[in-house]
C-alpha cells in the first residue's frame, strides 16, 4: 500500500501507446477510494479471514469507512473490516466513505483444501533463474497476425525457448471464451515484452533472440513456486509463492493457458512471402492462448498486490479456477466454434487436460517519464497438475 499512497500523492496518469515502436507499460489510475485486501480465496472454516483496509487520497481510513457485502442489489453492513464464512461460494465486497465507493472486491470462499506452498528447500537463496513475459495479442481474424507467430516460431528456438513464457491473447476480434487482456496499442498483432516494450512482426529474429538472452542474463528481482490441486469436477486451486531477491512492491498474477486450440486463422495473401513459403495448416491450431487471467487489480492486469517484501522474504497468493469438463462440441463446417452456450471450452472431443497449463508472473511499479508502469521481474509456466519450486541458477 505504500506504492499505492505514493501514486495516489503524485496522481501520476497511464496513457496505453497504440504504435507498435512505443515501450508501453502497464500502469494504472489510482481511484480515490481504494479497498484494499490480504487474499482473494479462503476456505469455510470459519477461522480463515480475508482482512481488507481501505484508502481515501492516500490516507487509511478503515476505521471510519463502511464495509459492505454486496449481494446483487443487496448491500449489508458488516461490522467489521475482516470476513469469514462457512458456505462456499463467490463473495463481492465494496467500501463506502462519505460519498465515494470503491470498486468491487470478489472473494472465493471454498470447503476444500488449499495447497501449501511449495517447499522451498534452499531458504537464503535469491538467485532465480528470469525469464521475459511474452503477451502476443492476436486473434482469428486477424490477417497479419500469422507473421508475428512465424517470427516466435523462428525466435523460441531450442536455445532460448525456456527463457520466455509465451501467452497468446486472443483480442482482436473478441473471440468468446478467451481472457479479456486488452491490447496496450491500437494495432495488431503486437507483442507487448513484460508489460514494458513490444517488438514489430517484421523485426529481426536475430535481435529478439538477443533481448531474450539479455532479459535471462540480468538478475530476476524475484522468484515464483505454485502448487496446483486439480479437482475431477474441473476446479484447481493453486498458492503461489513470491520470493523477493530484491526489497520492493510485488504483485502477482496467474493466467490459464490451453495449447491447440483450432480456429481457420485469416491470413494476408498478398504477404505471403513473410512466412517463407511454409503457409500451411498449422496456422489453424493456436498454442498458448489465454482462457482465463487472474490477474486484475485498480482496472487492469497487473495481479494482485503482494505489499512491500524485504529481501529474501516470502508472501503467498490462492487462486482458483473452474474448467468446463463437458463434452466438447462440433466445429462449423467454416470450421470455427459455436459459442451459444458461453462455454469456454470447445472441440471435437472430451477436453484434453494435458492441454492446460498456467503462466504465472510477478509485476513491480517503477516511476518513468511516462509516470508509474508496473513491468514484469520474472515469470514461469508450469502443468495444471504439476507443483514448481522456486527454480534457482545452478
Amino acid at each position: 500500500m505504500m506504492m499505492i499512497i505514493a501514486l495516489l500523492s503524485a496522481a501520476l496518469l497511464f496513457t496505453a501507446c497504440g504504435e507498435e515502436t512505443a515501450t508501453p507499460g502497464y500502469g494504472v489510475k489510482i481511484p480515490d477510494l481504494v479497498l484494499d485486501f490480504d487474499k482473494s480465496v479462503i476456505q469455510t472454516t470459519g477461522d480463515d479471514f480475508v482482512s481488507f483496509r481501505a484508502f481515501y487520497k492516500g490516507e487509511d481510513i478503515s476505521s471510519s469507512a463502511i464495509l459492505f457485502l454486496v449481494e446483487g442489489t443487496k448491500y449489508t453492513q458488516l461490522s467489521s473490516m475482516s470476513f469469514s464464512t462457512s458456505t462456499p461460494g463467490e463473495y463481492v465486497f465494496q467500501v463506502a466513505y462519505n460519498t465515494a465507493k470503491s470498486d468491487f472486491v470478489n472473494i472465493s470462499a471454498t470447503s476444500r483444501n488449499i495447497p501449501k506452498a511449495s517447499v522451498d528447500d534452499q531458504a537464503k537463496n535469491t538467485s532465480f533463474v528470469h525469464r521475459a513475459f511474452f503477451n502476443q495479442h492476436t486473434g482469428s481474424e486477424c490477417p497479419n497476425c500469422p507473421f508475428m507467430t512465424y517470427l516466435l516460431k523462428q525466435t523460441l528456438t531450442d536455445d532460448v525457448k525456456d527463457k520466455v513464457v509465451l501467452a497468446s491473447v486472443r483480442n482482436y476480434s473478441g473471440e468468446a471464451g478467451f481472457a479479456s487482456v486488452p491490447n496496450p496499442a491500437s494495432s495488431w498483432p503486437y507483442l507487448h515484452i513484460n508489460f514494458a516494450e513490444s517488438y514489430p512482426y517484421n523485426g529481426s529474429v536475430d535481435n529478439l533472440q538477443a533481448k531474450i538472452k539479455e532479459y535471462a542474463s540480468t538478475p530476476a528481482m524475484a522468484g515464483i513456486s505454485a502448487n496446483p490441486i486439480y479437482y475431477e469436477d474441473g476446479q484447481i486451486i493453486l498458492t503461489v509463492a513470491v520470493k523477493a531477491a530484491e526489497a520492493g512492491e510485488y504483485n502477482v498474477g496467474v493466467w490459464l493457458l490451453q495449447d491447440n486450440f483450432y480456429k481457420k486463422q485469416t491470413v494476408d495473401n498478398s504477404r505471403l512471402s513473410l512466412l517463407g513459403g511454409t503457409w500451411g495448416d498449422e496456422y489453424h491450431t493456436h498454442h498458448n492462448c489465454a482462457r482465463v487471467a487472474e490477474s486484475e487489480y485498480l482496472g487492469t492486469h497487473i495481479g494482485y498486490p503482494l505489499g512491500q517484501l524485504s529481501a529474501g522474504q516470502t508472501k503467498e497468493w490462492r487462486f482458483i479456477f473452474n474448467v468446463n469438463l463437458g463434452a466438447g462440441k462440433d466445429l462449423n463446417e467454416d470450421g470455427n466454434i459455436d459459442h451459444n452456450d458461453g462455454s469456454w471450452w470447445e472441440g471435437k472431443s472430451k477436453v484434453n487436460l494435458n492441454d492446460l497449463h498456467f503462466a504465472a508472473f510477478v509485476t513491480t511499479p517503477e516511476n518513468t517519464s511516462k509516470g508509474v508502469l508496473y513491468k514484469v521481474v520474472n515469470a514461469i509456466d508450469f502443468k495444471y497438475n504439476e507443483e514448481r519450486p522456486f527454480e534457482y541458477i545452478k
